[in-house]
């Protein structure tokens, strides 16, 4: 194998590795039972927007399969993290205004 093989093989593996590590981050956000306090939803939603620039833009210039598989995997997951973080804040914050108010 080539080196250009070797490092196109890591690229993908490493990709394909940094996708997986988001899931732990999505699980424990699944289960947290209060307000986010420590994510930051503009943070990840930039994050979800520079993905979707960068699959748009390997789509449209690179003609990288692997790189537009990668990127939209990687804003879909941004965007996840980003929606329970969101979903959660409006839930607990929403729950906690009622409970001081009654």
């Amino acid at each position: 194998m080539s080196a250009f093989n070797w490092i196109e093989a890591i690229y993908g593996s490493m990709g394909l590795a940094m996708i997986l590590f988001y899931i732990p981050q999505i699980k424990v956000l699944l289960k947290a039972s209060s307000v986010l306090s420590g994510m930051s939803a503009p943070t990840w939603g930039f994050w979800s927007f520079g993905y979707l620039t960068h699959f748009f833009y390997g789509y449209t210039h690179l003609n990288d399969l692997k790189f537009c598989i990668l990127s939209l995997l990687s804003a879909f997951c941004c965007f996840t993290i980003l929606t329970i973080t969101l979903y959660k804040n409006r839930k607990y914050k929403k729950a906690k205004n009622h409970l001081q108010n009654a």
